[in-house]
């Protein structure tokens, strides 16, 4: 979990970094929003997202 200033100012940008490992894989989300709470769900969510869209490729591509 990382979250650092992308822009300066009282209408700052945060940018949020996360981790999240499922199904044995590590999933990295990432987001930027003026709110850090709004930014760190966006990149939770961006993070499962990426990992379960790739659960999913694999289970079509597996035999």
């Amino acid at each position: 979990f990382n979250v650092g200033a992308v822009t300066g100012g009282t209408d700052a940008l945060g940018e949020v970094s996360i981790g999240t490992q499922y199904n044995g894989n590590f999933h990295t989300g990432r987001a930027v929003a003026t709110d850090i709470v709004e930014g760190s769900a966006r990149a939770y969510l961006n993070a499962i997202n990426r990992a379960i869209s790739k659960s999913t490729v694999q289970r079509v591509e597996a035999p």
